[in-house]
């Protein structure tokens, strides 16, 4: 079925679920419109900034109904008794006012509300008083603002959810939503050296959570075949506030295991008038110091600047006329990384943890270029009162240039050792690698992002009907910029002696020493000395499209018990695509292959003036050799650099893969509201379709052995399979398939939540919530791919990737309690459990026709004998936790500490069942907290952040590395601290000066099994440094 076909179906049968549902209750709930009654329509500000206050809420005095104001701060009341009425406004952190207003019979009264921050003004009154504000309060106002927007937005959601404004947490000189997401309760953010990479919601896999902009999903390509996101490639242009929903509600995707992101942009209609803010900084490493001229150049001129460079970005807002609106914004950001030296490290350790000694010894050398390009336009067009037409495009360029020097030790077989020293065995099979790992490239990603929607807001009825497409391009180029990405030179049949392992601030030994077979010194920071092995490339294309489809339908019914009613159907597609164009081209000058023939020393490949002042190991100077020297000699000398045709052919065949994936939805949902509006009931079900279609490489080695008629393989005398071909590039055209593994499948569920919100008070909320949901296979597993062995080996086997693997389900299960306002504090408390199912397992079993008919692999019956392996669906968990968050102003103190608050969030994780080993990124516990002053003029503001080890990746078990069963690698722990403050010069402009990461950002991986002393754990520690950040920013 296609899945046009299946969308169809499913639009027809919402439409009768919606003729039947809706058919029999207008009778009974809906309510007959009076002659003499009215409408009362008008929008609520902010009065300091005359921004539009979202989530404001409006009652109608003598009745229990009540309207949320929209993104441009709008609200409607209808079939109002015509003459005098009362409204009350409420905003959490804003003073409440009270007017009154004439309605006409039949007619509509308008007006404008203004609210005031609490405790700054007197409101509005019934005798018309203006709002008479404080003489100067533009720090105070952005900073309570920005914490208004957050309360009122997760006070007045259906569901529950955090918010976070784009504004609240200051300057923090990145532009990584994961920056501010930080700060929220239940979330855990890996890293990628110091960015922030990808997103865990309450302990789950980063790919099972979902980002969406406007509620349109966004694609990512960064990460090639899978779902996991990375931060870095995320728009952010004009984005107002983060939410994370922690339960989903009907109308909402059933995918997202822990939860999903959403960034709401901002809206023309935000504001009554123009307005244009500006903010340029500057970001100074701490390394360099607070200069303009960068420290010592590296080997490229991409990661040696001249001077550091600015960063800037603007957001501009303007009501056209009544009816239209537009947005613009963008941004680029610069920081340069310098080069680690001496003692700051960069280190990586590979312990055998078995016999408890330290195998394998590096340390890097990393120069950085981190540069983003954003943009966004947009437009809002009110086509009559009561219908909205909104547009809008993001856009991200990120582009990361990276340049290295490696030094790597491998201290051979038989290497003994112990906490702080490793001997390598006396027979010499020890080897030091410069240059040979990590690469030197440009990683480049691209990412536009178009949103389309359409409100129709009646008095009865309402509408939306969205879309979005989003485009995702990632690349990586190196040799085409003038070097290789890798060029390993080796010194070999060398004793070596690393000691000095320190007890902490390392995690390698300081000071290496290495002698021949015959036991004299070699000199191993000469580079002359090292023999070229080979240049290589690693370049890679991913593209990513995304589109989103929705559209509902909603009905309000004001009987006796209101309740509205929704349904509405969507379709998401997305389609990967991708290759890899991996080259390596062996060093043979002249044709000869000898070590003494490959000695670095007879070439021009050493930038000798960048030598000169290079970065030192530990107080020892590097003659290191050069990836631009190399890649000169490479194109000087083409014909001394070998490439294979039949490993190119190999390489772009398992680099070669496609998916397309459709889902399609219907959902129902209804809200009832009950007890004068203290209860809200929230229930109903989505249906969901999925449909997959992808290709992938197809590894069969049968394919190049000659076969009989009878279709057996032809044998020679000695009974070996004989070969089609003896041409090495031919065998493997025959064996490697490009995209030769196809499969379709198709998989569907229906996926019923509840939420209900009960206000124990005005500012006591509780919440209480259930819904099933379902975590998609990392693409990964399921895009196809199938390798078949040798048949004449022990156990022949087809390995096959398991497009129909279905998805992990989970039953969860919420309660939480939020208070708003309560003595000048905010705070809530949660606990949930998850009860998750259907996890994949590599299962082994015997072929059979039906599962080789089932991989396309019929008409092969001598595979019979093999066996198939493959993931399926098996194992359970149970995921449970308790989060916490309170922020508290110190109203108490006296007048001179006036302005203080405060603010904490915790989280603490549990998980158990028999599939735990599937969690990778599962923090058990985070923190966050902050300490603030916030005065008229100016604020000073210091957070903290700390995140537990958290856990990446099983590793397989090795008696010969000595790697025990139960050995994971993690995050280690980490704490972050920051620091920024702000002073207004006046009205228009401020200045600012922040530290993120103080004392520097340390990234500290970690491999480990439960037995494991603390010395053998490290596995990288990175001493990445700080920035401070210094800059001004305007309004007008």
């Amino acid at each position: 079925m296609s899945p046009l076909t299946s969308f169809s179906r499913l639009a027809r049968a919402v439409r009768r679920i919606l003729y039947f549902l809706l058919l029999p209750v207008l009778g009974f709930a809906a309510s007959t419109p009076s002659a003499q009654t009215g409408a009362v329509e008008g929008r609520v500000f902010n009065a300091t900034s005359a921004t539009a206050l979202v989530n404001a809420r409006v009652a109608l005095g003598g009745t229990n109904r009540e309207a949320i104001t929209d993104e441009t701060g709008s609200f409607r009341f209808t079939n109002v008794p015509a003459g005098e009425n009362h409204l009350t406004v409420t905003y959490v952190g804003m003073a409440p006012q009270s007017i009154v207003v004439q309605v006409p019979p039949g007619g509509t009264v308008q007006r404008e509300i203004e609210l005031a921050r609490a405790g700054t003004a007197k409101a509005y009154g019934a005798d018309g008083e203006t709002v008479k504000l404080d003489t100067f309060t533009v720090v105070v106002d952005r900073e309570m603002s920005a914490q208004a927007i957050s309360m009122n937005e997760q006070r007045n959601s259906a569901n529950i959810k955090n918010v976070v404004a784009i504004d609240e947490f200051g300057d923090r000189g990145t532009e990584n939503i994961g920056e501010f997401l930080l700060f929220l309760p239940g979330v855990s953010i890996e890293t990628s050296g110091s960015e922030a990479s990808s997103i865990s919601l309450r302990g789950f896999p980063g790919n099972n959570t979902g980002l969406t902009i406007d509620g349109g999903s966004v694609a990512t390509s960064f990460n090639g075949d899978t779902r996991s996101l990375d931060l870095r490639e995320i728009p952010m242009s004009n984005i107002s506030r983060v939410e994370v929903t922690k339960v989903p509600t009907p109308d909402m995707p059933a995918s997202g295991l822990g939860g999903s992101v959403n960034l709401i942009s901002r809206s023309g209609f935000e504001t009554k008038k123009r307005r244009f803010g500006f903010n340029v900084y500057t970001m100074f490493h701490n390394r360099d110091g607070i200069t303009f001229k960068p420290g010592v150049r590296a080997h490229t001129g991409a990661t040696s600047p001249t001077w550091v460079q600015p960063s800037f970005d603007f957001n501009y807002r303007q009501p056209l006329s009544r009816n239209f609106a537009i947005t613009l914004g963008g941004g680029r950001t610069w920081r340069h990384k310098p080069m680690e030296h001496g003692d700051v490290t960069d280190e990586v350790a590979v312990w055998d943890i078995v016999r408890m000694y330290q195998r394998q010894s590096q340390w890097n050398s990393l120069a950085q270029v981190f540069q983003t390009l954003s943009g966004q336009m947009g437009f809002d067009w009110r086509l009559s009162p009561r219908d909205l037409l909104s547009a809008s495009f993001q856009y991200r360029k990120y582009d990361l240039f990276i340049t290295r020097n490696v030094l790597a030790f491998d201290y051979g077989t038989g290497a003994t050792g112990g906490e702080n020293y490793t001997q390598g065995a006396a027979n010499g099979v020890g080897k030091v690698t410069m240059n040979g790992s990590g690469g030197n490239v440009d990683v480049l990603t691209e990412t536009k992002h178009y949103t389309l929607k359409y409100k129709h807001r009646g008095d009865t009825w309402r509408a939306d009907v969205s879309g979005s497409f989003s485009t995702s391009a990632s690349d990586k180029p190196d040799n085409e910029l003038g070097f290789f990405n890798n060029i390993p030179a080796e010194l070999s049949n060398v004793v070596l002696r690393g000691e000095g392992i320190p007890g902490s601030g390392g995690i390698i030994p300081m000071s290496y020493s290495a002698t021949d077979r015959a036991g004299k010194p070699v000199d191993i920071y000469d580079g002359g000395n090292y023999a070229l092995t080979w240049g290589s490339t690693n370049q890679s294309d991913w593209n990513v499209h995304t589109m989103s489809a929705r559209a509902d339908l909603g009905r309000d019914f004001n009987g006796r018990v209101p309740f509205t009613l929704k349904l509405g159907s969507a379709l998401d597609r997305t389609n990967r695509d991708g290759r890899g164009y991996y080259r390596r081209w062996n060093f043979r000058p002249n044709g000869k292959t000898d070590v003494a023939s490959r000695l670095a020393r007879n070439f021009d490949v050493f930038d000798e003036e960048y030598n000169a002042a290079s970065p030192d190991m530990y107080g020892k100077q590097v003659r290191w050799i050069s990836q631009v020297k190399m890649y000169d000699l490479f194109r000087a000398h083409p014909d001394w650099f070998v490439l294979d045709p039949a490993q190119v052919h190999q390489d772009q065949v398992t680099s070669s893969r496609e998916f397309t994936e459709t889902v399609s939805a219907g959902y129902i949902r209804a809200d009832l509201r009950l007890l004068n509006n203290r209860l809200w009931l929230v229930g109903g079900a989505r249906y969901e379709h999925t449909a997959i279609e992808g290709s992938g490489p197809l590894n069969d080695i049968n394919a190049q052995y000659k076969r009989n008629p009878d279709g057996s393989f032809v044998r020679d005398a000695a009974g070996k399979r004989v070969l089609i071909t003896t041409d090495p590039l031919a065998l493997r055209q025959l064996r490697y398939v490009e995209r030769g593994a196809r499969a379709k499948r198709n998989y569907d569920g229906v996926y019923p939540s509840f939420n209900a919100s009960y206000n124990l008070t005005e500012n006591l909320v509780l919440r209480a919530a259930y819904a099933q949901t379902i975590g998609r296979p990392n693409t990964s597993f399921i895009i196809p791919g199938l390798t078949i062995s040798e048949p004449d080996v022990a156990n022949p086997r087809i390995t096959v990737n398991n497009p129909a693997l279905k998805p992990w389900t989970a039953d969860s299960y919420d309660l939480s309690l939020e208070s708003y306002q309560i003595k000048d504090g905010f705070g809530s408390v949660g606990v949930f459990r998850k009860d998750i199912k259907n996890f994949f397992g590599v299962v082994i079993t015997p072929a059979t026709p039906e599962l080789l008919e089932q991989y396309g692999l019929e008409n092969d019956p001598t595979l019979l004998d093999y066996d198939i392996s493959t993931r399926e669906n098996v194992g359970d968990a149970k995921v449970q936790g308790v989060e916490f968050s309170y922020r508290q102003s110190l109203a108490f103190l006296p007048r001179w500490a006036r302005g203080l608050q405060v603010f904490v969030n915790a989280t603490k994780l549990e998980i158990t069942g028999s599939n735990t080993a599937d969690f990778t990124g599962f923090n058990p516990e985070t923190f966050a907290g902050g300490i603030s002053l916030v005065r008229e003029r100016f604020f000073i503001k210091g957070t903290i952040s700390y995140l537990g080890d958290t856990r990446r990746a099983l590793v397989a078990v090795s008696a010969a590395d000595g790697i025990p069963a139960d050995t994971y690698t993690y995050q280690g722990k980490r704490t972050r601290i920051g620091i920024n403050g702000q002073y207004s010069l006046n009205k228009r402009y401020s200045v600012y000066v922040s530290v993120s990461d103080l004392g520097g950002f340390v990234q500290n991986l970690e491999r480990y099994a439960p037995n494991t002393p603390k010395y053998a754990r490290g596995n990288r520690l990175q001493e990445l440094g700080f920035y401070y950040t210094f800059g001004i920013r305007g309004s007008f």
